[in-house]
């Protein structure tokens, strides 16, 4: 996605341990020229009841008004129940 003179990428990423799992996030990285990347903070964790198991797929775009919207898959699990939602979440 390229916002306000930036690339910016995301792309799951595991701050626990290098494997894909449980409590999956998004890192984020922009870039001016898609050469040299600079890594911000995480963009998305999980830290919600709907995304308690993580973050997984989804897409980042620029809302039609402007500001860069994300829609991403959260993970949840109960104990005899196993469930994905969609959430969204608008830059801040």
């Amino acid at each position: 996605m390229y916002y306000m003179g930036y690339y910016h990428l995301f792309h799951q990423y595991n701050k626990s341990m290098p494997l894909w799992g449980v409590n999956m996030s998004w890192a984020h990285a922009v870039s001016k020229d898609l050469i040299h990347w600079l890594y911000l903070e995480v963009a998305l964790e999980p830290d919600q009841e709907y995304d308690a198991m993580g973050v997984w797929s989804g897409s980042s775009t620029i809302g039609p008004n402007g500001i860069p919207f994300i829609i991403y898959t959260g993970d949840v699990q109960f104990p005899t129940i196993f469930y994905w939602s969609l959430s969204g979440a608008y830059a801040s």
